[in-house]
């Protein structure tokens, strides 16, 4: 018997362990999904690769295989590249023989490579495979990280393959596989070209202890106990399959060594003997045991990049200190998470990183780690010092010349968060020192110039030469010093951006406020900059102060727990908040945050609720026992008489009585002095949670066993609600009682007539929602799940905003009875606080990216009203953000869209070059036929008697309104060399405008009352690449343009430019002039929308979606403006609380309450008046 210890497994190898990795792949790619496997070294993924194509093969399926280190590295071209790709696809097929590849290949001349690629795969690779399927796997994928051109074209182009299966079937053929070490963003950062958010992740895990039987069959060959046996090997390599496997091999040769050949082990003996096998073969002296090469690749992976190893380090150690001090690093996706768990010393567990395996923990151990810290840092010696007095001993910190040779060698370094602390301490003991020495020099001074005036009137002259000379040297080194404040001020400015920016991304909003507004105010207070760094660091600042307040929701944070929280409420009449959870401890906060008291328990709390005049809780626990507290924290009534745990009571709407929910399947009525009024049976498992309806006559519970029961008052079962096969978690009665919603492990959110009726299933969370509940007003319900999410919905199904940034499932959420708060509580151990800000209103619904966005105006009402395009929906929606309807065209995907000027019609168009008009008034969709390819670019005429479209047939179809109402086509004009983009006719009429791929913008003038010129009245030419949108100022007197080259450049009517905008290098997408004509506001492929004053002032960079944004629309009153794009949400933004809005005082407020009463915000130190969290608002 042999175990593979590295390398590939053979398809019939015995020793292969089949993991759900393998049925998931080999369904997924059944199924048509673009799968990508990405792991830590030495996981099984070669092997998994081999198995899936053999059983695929099997089928009769073809099963190409690219080896991306073969295709040649660092040296390589792209053209020798793309060549070798097309070679392996070649020699795949067995086509080298009846193929003459180098005439083809001189038949492609002139083409790109990528071209070439396409050009291959349909003439050559679909026609000529016999099999039904072909799937291309491709492995070592992170090797094109060494390539010296880019990929994004290669990862794009896989994209267009699954993309393409809409416009040719034969694409249904094609599938692909990728495997390697490498997350998706290192590999290709555009996220609208990225094949990896349509693609399906193959997670791939370590061996569990049931999935392991084929590597028993040699241990029983050679040891009685080789289930034991197996279980240790499991539980030190954590099932890691390389060390599993090379266990198993060191058992087994252990064992050949013996006479016998076979182990003999005395009983209960095996976790002994394996822990030492395991520490004297692969633990002891691991350097010159490492073969297989294994730990090694990985400690290269944690050390091979010096500019990120001391972060991947400090992370690493964070995880290993986690494991005693019991603070778990909570997982973030930030980048050194992701590159620490692809060395695959860590994994996910729980929302948590963990080192995989003992193995790991021992060998790269917490020694290990400080010695390779201690390598790296030039100020090991100081910090561990530091650390070591418990951060209190100062002479440990850096100052002067040291710490200025500390912070250049920090520059293009990714450090720990504790050489961050160091660091930031060290400058601002510095600083403390600065100022103290210049004052020092003052008072010397001082004292120097009373003596003199003192001295002999003979010695004046001398003397005073004498001081001058010293006041210079003194104030010399108070430049010196001065300078070197100011440098590390302006380096903590630069490191407070990027943590703003970091946590913002990361879903901290709070965090990324707070970080902002002290990075503004130490801005602020440092004087003497240059011009230049003046303008740096203030647009840098100013942007990420812009980001945290559009986009702050999060305004407080509650964390005083030790453990999870599993339970907020808010009582009725708004003053306080209640929360439990794990750590046995119920307590009670001021709506501002601030604690005021804390109620011991035996048991973790499930459940908490105010009774209905505030002056009451209501807690319950694991015990079985609820219990009734007064607010100033006195025991009232312990109501004892459940056998199992209670997860929820309620107080009636009276507050004369209390339900209670137990798992023992019963609901109990008390009195509010504890006495037992009635047990309600019936659910067949534990009951979750019970509500009363408002008028107090009905009550309503949910169980574990799937259903919704309703309930009389007197305790009599009226009616039974299935639900399923899905445990039902939430349930609440809307305010007026004709209404009720749950939710469940299902997902789903439902309401319901107060008699069971079904309304409405909403849905949009991605795991179990444990928590639902109506706003006072009873418009909205707020849901809380296991996806760390909380969604805020209208009572129709709108979705209106999903707030994130909880670390772990969120179990409890809770409206404030004005509605103006949220309360989110979390296995995190946070209660959170949202409130949702004035800025932007973000409209949910579309499942594809929006092309376009716009404003139209009701005929009837004289109301304005949004409309989106994305995929084959139009929808349109209400000022307030709800869904007004939604509109299904057919076989077209809409690119464009435009609002008639008579009110009545949109007209939409897409990718089978058809126009597609869809009434208003009667709701009906006609179809016109138009272009022989897909229209990007679609405007009417002022007078809506025109309209013009173009696209990429590279031309401009001009059509006229019959006096049926109908379109004709006019003309035709072959208008640019390639795709046009967008269209619009200026407000006057007198001219049209067209922006192209080809780098240039036409206007064209009339020819007579129904034709064009065929030539362009101007060519406008100012832009390095593609132009992807054009507008016209209401007054037409000007042209913008933006494009790819990330300009926005301004022209007048004769083609002049006049000013050039700089927005960004990754480009820029639709531009819109305000109604007025002052404003212009750009989309952007950064994410952001950029507002500028037609002078050319940026006024505001407003950021809220989460990828490119491709379309933007002021409204006709021009106070609102809506933007749409690649994340597939659309948003109304309130521009008149925007603009001139004075953003530090904005932020100062909106985080007052956190600074004043969080007790993780450092306080102030009263003697050195620094800059502390606390005090960072103050003046």
């Amino acid at each position: 018997m042999k175990y593979q210890v590295g390398g590939s497994l053979r398809s019939d190898e015995p020793t292969y362990v089949s993991r759900q990795a393998d049925e998931k792949l080999y369904h997924a790619l059944h199924t048509g999904e673009f799968c990508y496997i990405f792991n830590s070294r030495q996981m099984g993924k070669s092997s998994l690769l081999q198995r899936t194509s053999y059983r695929l093969k099997q089928e009769g399926y073809q099963c190409l295989y690219l080896d991306v280190t073969r295709l040649g590295s660092e040296q390589i071209t792209s053209a020798q590249w793309y060549k070798g790709v097309i070679v392996s696809l070649l020699y795949g097929l067995n086509l080298e023989q009846s193929f003459n590849l180098k005439s083809w290949w001189l038949q492609q001349a002139g083409l790109s490579q990528i071209q070439q690629l396409t050009q291959f795969v349909e003439e050559i690779l679909l026609p000529k495979s016999v099999s039904d399927r072909i799937f291309i796997f491709i492995d070592e994928i992170d090797s094109l990280l060494s390539l010296k051109f880019p990929v994004n074209d290669f990862f794009a182009w896989i994209r267009h393959c699954y993309n393409q299966r809409a416009m040719n079937p034969e694409y249904n053929r094609l599938g692909f596989a990728l495997f390697g070490v490498a997350s998706p963003s290192d590999l290709i950062s555009d996220k609208r070209r990225t094949p990896f958010n349509i693609g399906t992740a193959i997670e791939l895990y370590g061996f569990q202890l049931q999935e392991a039987t084929p590597l028993l069959t040699g241990l029983k060959k050679i040891a009685p106990q080789s289930d034991q046996i197996l279980r240790e090997i499991i539980y030190w390599t954590g099932g890691q399959p390389f060390l599993t496997q090379k266990l198993c091999q060191i058992v087994w040769q252990t064992a050949s060594e013996t006479v016998t050949g076979t182990l003999n082990l005395p009983p209960r003996t095996e976790t002994y003997w394996v822990e030492q096998i395991v520490r004297t073969h692969i633990i002891k002296y691991w350097e010159s045991q490492d073969e297989p090469e294994h730990f090694r690749t990985i400690r290269a992976r944690l050390l091979y990049n010096e500019k990120r190893s001391g972060s991947l380090l400090g992370l690493y150690q964070q995880v290993l200190q986690a494991e005693t001090t019991g603070y778990l690093v909570q997982t973030d996706d930030s980048p050194e998470q992701t590159e620490l768990l692809l060395s695959g010393i860590v994994e996910k567990y729980n929302g948590c990183l963990r080192v995989k395996n003992p193995i790991y923990r021992s060998v790269f151990s917490h020694e290990w780690v400080t010695q390779q810290l201690d390598q790296l840092r030039p100020y090991a010696s100081l910090l561990n010092a530091w650390v070591a007095s418990g951060y209190q001993d100062e002479s440990r910190l850096l100052r002067g010349l040291a710490l200025q040779e500390a912070l250049a060698w920090t520059q293009h370094k990714t450090l720990s968060n504790l050489d961050y602390k160091f660091l930031a301490a060290s400058q601002e003991l510095d600083h403390q020192e600065i100022q103290q020495k210049l004052e020092t020099e003052r008072l010397k001074e001082i004292e120097k110039r009373l003596a003199i005036e003192r001295q002999n009137s003979r010695r004046i002259k001398w003397l005073l030469s004498g001081v001058t000379i010293k006041f210079l040297i003194a104030v010399a080194l108070g430049v010196v010093a001065f300078t070197q404040y100011r440098q590390a001020t302006l380096s903590e400015i630069q490191a407070l951006t990027s943590a703003s920016n970091g946590s913002f991304n990361s879903n901290q909003h709070l965090d990324a406020l707070v970080q902002a507004i002290k990075a503004r105010s130490k801005l602020q207070k440092l004087n003497f900059l240059s011009l230049k760094e003046q303008t740096n660091v203030g647009e840098q600042t100013n942007q990420v102060l812009e980001q945290a307040v559009y986009g702050a929701d999060e305004i407080n944070r509650l964390s005083a727990y030790q453990g999870g929280i599993l339970a907020v409420n808010f009582s009725p009449d708004g003053r306080w908040l209640v929360s439990g959870g794990t750590d046995r401890t119920v307590r009670i906060w001021q709506r501002d945050g601030t604690l005021t008291r804390t109620l011991q328990h035996k048991t973790a709390i499930h459940g908490v609720q105010f009774s209905p005049d505030s002056q009451r809780v209501a807690t319950a626990g694991l015990d079985g026992v609820v219990r009734l507290w007064s607010i100033d924290g006195q025991a009232l009534a312990t109501l004892k008489g459940h056998t199992a745990a209670v997860w929820n009571a309620t107080f009636s709407p009276n507050g004369q009585q209390i339900a209670s929910a137990s798992a023992d399947q019963t609901i109990k009525l008390w009195r509010t002095d504890g006495t037992l009024l009635r047990t309600l049976k019936g659910h067949k498992a534990a009951v979750w949670k019970v509500a009363f309806s408002p008028d107090g006559e009905k009550m309503v519970s949910c169980s574990v066993d799937h259903t919704i029961k309703l309930w009389s008052r007197e305790g009599r079962l009226l009616k039974t609600i299935s639900v399923g096969k899905a445990a039902v978690w939430g349930i609440d009665f809307s305010p007026d009682g004709q209404t009720f919603v749950s939710s469940g492990a299902d997902k789903l959110i439902r309401l319901w007539t107060k008699e069971g009726k079904l309304l409405k299933t909403l849905s949009g969370h991605t795991a179990e929602v444990l928590s639902v509940a109506f706003s006072a007003d009873g418009q909205m319900i707020i849901s809380a799940s296991a996806d760390k999410t909380v969604k805020l919905w209208r009572i129709d199904g709108t979705l209106l905003r999903t707030l994130q940034g909880h670390q772990s499932p969120i179990r409890s959420a809770a409206f404030s009875p004005d509605g103006k708060l949220i309360a989110s509580a979390s296995e995190d151990g946070t209660v959170k606080l949202w409130k949702i800000p004035p800025f932007s209103s973000t409209l949910y619904g579309h499942q594809d990216v929006i092309w376009r966005v716009a404003y139209g105006k009701s005929k009837a009402s004289k109301t304005f009203f949004v409309f989106t395009v994305a995929g084959q929906e139009l929808k349109l929606w209400r000022s307030d953000g709800s869904l007004l309807k939604t509109v299904l065209g057919e076989n077209n995907q809409f690119y464009s869209a435009a609002f008639s000027t008579n009110q009545q019609t949109i007209a939409l168009a897409g990718t089978s070059g058809d126009l597609q008009f869809f009434n208003l008034a009667n709701e009906q969709m006609t179809t016109l036929r138009a272009h022989k390819a897909a229209i990007f670019g679609l405007a009417y005429s002022p007078d809506g008697q025109f309209l013009v479209s173009g696209g990429d047939d590279f031309t401009i179809k001009l059509w006229q309104r019959n006096p049926s109402g109908q379109f004709q086509l006019r003309q035709t004009i072959k208008a640019h060399l390639t795709r046009i983009w967008d269209l619009t006719v200026s407000p006057d009429g007198q001219f049209v405008a067209s922006a192209s791929v080809d780098g240039v913008v036409k206007l064209w003038t009339w020819q007579d009352a129904s034709h064009l010129n065929e030539k362009p009245y101007r060519i406008l030419q100012g832009h390095q690449a593609a132009i992807w949108g054009v507008a016209i100022s209401p007054d037409s007197q000007y042209i913008a343009s933006s494009g790819r080259d990330g300009k926005l450049l301004l022209w007048n009517r004769e083609g002049k430019l006049i000013r050039s905008f700089d927005g960004g290098k990754i480009g820029l997408t639709r531009v819109a002039f305000s109604p007025n004509g002052q404003l212009i506001a750009a989309a952007g492929l950064d994410n952001t929308v950029k507002i500028w004053s037609i002078n050319g002032r940026l006024l505001a960079t407003l950021n809220g979606h989460t990828a490119g944004v491709l379309s933007v629309a002021f409204s006709p009153d021009g106070k609102t403006l809506a933007s749409s794009g690649y994340d597939q949400t659309a948003i109304t933004w309130n521009l008149q609380k925007i603009l001139n809005l004075d953003l530090m005082k904005y932020g100062c407020n909106w985080v007052a309450d956190y600074l004043k009463t969080n007790t993780n915000v450092e306080k102030s130190a009263p003697l050195r008046g620094s800059l502390r969290d606390r005090h960072i608002c103050s003046p």
